[in-house]
């Protein structure tokens, strides 16, 4: 049978909980929290009203109103003044996009002069793609005028997407209530963005796969994702698990479905799901969960194929939310070994410290015996003491660069966890002397080198709270819980970017800002789409799109992390009905994705719009290979299911495709040079863990083979290097996890290259 995902699953089951409910919260339990809605947090509460009255509507209206009508909503909003911005500098940007800074000063227009100045625009056939709205502050005056600071986005193109422009800004609007309305008296521009980009899209959707379940309508919960090259020919192929299909790739972009159980198998659930060789005999198997709440293990053919039955792997703990899987030879004895983490949700039980959760189901540490049996080892290799953190991504991969692989969890409601392997297998948590700011709600990972220094990079990604940080201006800390005065902004501060250093120091560099708030992030990748020689960061973003843009986050700050954590979980589900309302609600919905384009190591810049990948459904797994081996690293964007609000052209009603996969077409690396090597293993050697190093005269790039980054998604044994304008690569090396090496001297540019294991000891 199939089943979902252990978000939807978890949401469903509270969904229905609420609903179907009777019992009542505790009394001392409402008491409280209405008293600090009524002290504490009163003005955060007002802060909500004029949201939600304010320029809430207006964001509904424009995501209801068909592309070509939204400009002349915007010019509709009602006010006394509206003061532009000027133009301050121009900054012509690589990948032929134009940027200008705005500044405050520029024209201040009355309403009939504002829908003039907008009717320009709807002359130039200029249409609003998206918008989104964000009060960052909120407060009232000497003279008890309340104003705010709200930073929005708003998304435009012409030309059928050939011409996009992208207004990035913040205004100050100071409120006025008349009649009991809340409307705008004034709004200033005081600062802004404006960003613009003519010619060829970058990428281009060019196959629409959908998660196939048993219901059409509910086809786009496809539970775990692989893209992985299961018969040696380098193209990958795209495994979705929880629909039993795999899509074998035929080259230029084509692929045929097949199923991934042979017709008379037994199919079992794919919440998570990886490729990799655990009987070790050469050929790849795949291993997924089951709703036994166990493993499955599927022994692999020759021909890529996979057995109809699978081998059971018990645990000693059951699989009752299942979150991700990665593999790796720890102990170097020639064989994968498996980390298994689970996740739980926080309206099953609240942690009694929402920055410390180690109450989850428990996550279990698999040691094989080279034939794919597998036994439980957690507590015995060093893993006791965190096991049950609530966790959603992990990787082993060698932190601190000593030619064994160390493990990484990120989990939700703590953050980052290191533990360091001794070379034999065992584990040593090292997380408070590597890491400096481990904490987050982290949703996954991805890792690459990105300052080029030749040490593995860590970006973790998690949730970059607007309301947390407009509470940490109103300076409103209840007393309640212990902690969570110093904790909260920590915890909302949104993505960890660290930098790898000697000895495994993961440090935070001085552009944390300008990755750390995406929104709520969940699936990454990383890749060098563009051919520069510097790794990108591609990131998929949002919770809840509902049907309104009214958002539920504040009654998480307010409310819900003050929630004891030895209540009844039928009590809180029945406090926390305003849960129901999600599906005409949001939670941090219409989010826009982001692609963090790397600026030589030194930073980053946001240009997914502009490269037409800023796609505002919610988004879980991202995962990027070279789909048809032209040079250019292509993309894959699967979409949530609780994408049920407005459709995204309310006049063709059309909703996104389960799964995108989108060919990379852009000009600029077409022109510039690259190489990319696939790795196949053989018995006992595999490619998880393995270092690829690439040399030219002029520059070395190193990347690493991992499992379990992304969000329930697995890339392939792939690595492209972008090369720019270098043409002579000296060599590239292949460390493989057993210590032994492969060498390709002199290999040609601009080709794919396939490097094969020997099973016997390498030069």
């Amino acid at each position: 049978m199939f089943y979902y995902s252990s978000l939807t699953m978890t949401l469903r089951l509270l969904f229905l909980s609420t609903l179907i409910a009777i019992a009542a919260p505790p009394e001392d339990l409402l008491r409280d929290i209405e008293k600090l809605e009524e002290t504490t947090f009163a003005d955060e509460k007002e802060a909500r009203r004029f949201e939600n009255e304010g320029f809430v509507p207006l964001w509904n209206k424009l995501l209801g109103t068909p592309k070509g009508q939204r400009l002349a909503v915007l010019a509709a909003v009602p006010f006394e003044t509206l003061t532009l911005g000027k133009m301050n500098r121009e900054i012509k940007q690589d990948l032929g996009i134009q940027l200008g800074e705005l500044i405050p000063g520029g024209l201040t227009l009355n309403p009939e002069e504002w829908k003039k100045w907008v009717a320009r625009f709807q002359k130039n056939d200029l249409e609003i793609t998206h918008t989104d709205w964000h009060q960052d502050s909120f407060h009232r005056d000497e003279k008890g005028t309340a104003i705010s600071s709200i930073r929005f986005t708003i998304h435009l193109d012409r030309n059928k997407g050939l011409d996009r422009t992208e207004l990035k800004a913040v205004i100050q609007v100071v409120w006025q209530e008349i009649e009991n309305k809340i409307q705008a008296k004034t709004i200033t521009l005081k600062s802004g963005r404006l960003a613009r980009r003519i010619g060829q899209k970058a990428f281009e959707p060019v196959a629409v796969i959908e998660g196939e379940t048993n219901k059409p309508q509910e086809r786009d919960d496809m539970g775990a994702i692989s893209v992985y090259d299961l018969n040696g020919d380098q193209l990958p192929e795209i495994i979705l698990g929880n629909a039993n299909r795999i899509f074998w790739n035929k080259g230029n972009m084509k692929f045929k479905a097949t199923p991934l159980i042979p017709a008379g198998g037994e199919v079992h659930s794919s919440v998570m799901g990886i490729v990799g060789d655990f009987t070790g005999d050469g050929d790849l198997d795949w291993l997924c969960d089951s709703a036994q709440a166990k493993l499955m293990l599927y022994p692999g053919t020759d021909k890529g194929t996979f057995a109809p039955k699978p081998k059971p792997i018990s645990l000693p703990i059951p699989l009752r939310v299942p979150s991700c899987l990665t593999a790796g030879d720890i102990d170097r004895d020639g064989d994968l070994d498996l980390f298994a983490g689970q996740w739980r949700s926080l309206y099953e039980k609240m942690p009694s410290e929402f920055w410390n959760a180690n109450d989850g189901f428990g996550n279990t540490l698999l040691l094989n015996d080279g034939k794919g049996n597998f036994t439980d080892a957690t507590e015995q290799r060093g893993l006791k003491e965190k096991r049950y953190r609530r966790t959603y991504s992990s990787s082993f991969v060698d932190i601190d660069q000593d030619l064994d692989l160390d493990l990484i969890v990120i989990s939700d409601f703590y953050g980052l966890d290191v533990f360091l392997n001794d070379g034999k297998g065992h584990f040593t948590d090292a997380t408070a002397e590597l890491v400096k700011h481990p904490h987050s709600f982290g949703m996954s990972h991805t890792m690459a080198d990105y300052n080029r220094d030749g040490i593995t990079d860590l970006f973790m990604l998690g949730m970059g709270s607007t309301t947390a940080r407009r509470l940490e201006k109103m300076n409103a800390h209840p007393d309640i819980l212990t902690g969570a005065k110093t904790m909260r902004s920590i915890m909302g501060y949104g993505n960890r970017f660290y930098l790898g250093g000697q000895r495994g120091t993961l440090n935070e560099p001085d552009f944390i800002n300008q990755v750390a708030r995406t929104g709520w992030a969940w699936g990454s990748t990383s890749f060098d789409f563009d051919n520069d020689g510097d790794q990108d960061i591609y990131i998929g973003n949002g919770h809840i799109s509902g049907k309104s843009t009214r958002d539920y986050c504040s009654n998480f700050w307010c409310r819900d992390i003050y929630l004891l954590p030895d209540q009844k979980p039928l009590a809180i589900s029945n406090y926390l009905n305003s849960l129901t309302t999600l599906k005409t609600e949001s939670w941090d919905g219409y989010q826009v994705n982001s692609l963090l384009v790397n600026q030589a190591g030194q930073g980053f810049s946001s240009s997914s719009y502009m490269l037409d990948i800023g796609f505002d459904f919610d988004t879980r797994r991202i995962i990027s290979a070279d789909l048809d081996l032209d040079g250019r690293p292509d993309l894959l964007v699967g979409r949530q299911e609780s994408t049920t609000g407005f459709f995204h052209d309310a006049k063709s009603k059309s909703t996104p495709p389960a799964l995108l996969v989108l060919k990379n077409t852009l000009p600029q690396a077409a022109t510039r040079n690259w190489i990319s090597v696939s790795l196949k293993g053989a018995p006992g050697i595999s490619p998880h863990g393995a270092v690829v190093e690439l040399k030219t005269p002029t520059q070395t790039q190193r990347a690493v083979i991992i499992s379990g980054d992304s969000f329930m998604s697995q890339h392939p044994a792939q690595r492209h290097f972008g090369l720019g304008n270098e043409s002579d690569v000296t060599e590239i090396k292949i460390t493989w996890p057993n210590g032994q090496s492969s060498a390709l001297k002199q290999p040609q540019v601009n080709l794919g290259h396939l490097i094969q294991a020997n099973a016997k000891k390498q030069n």
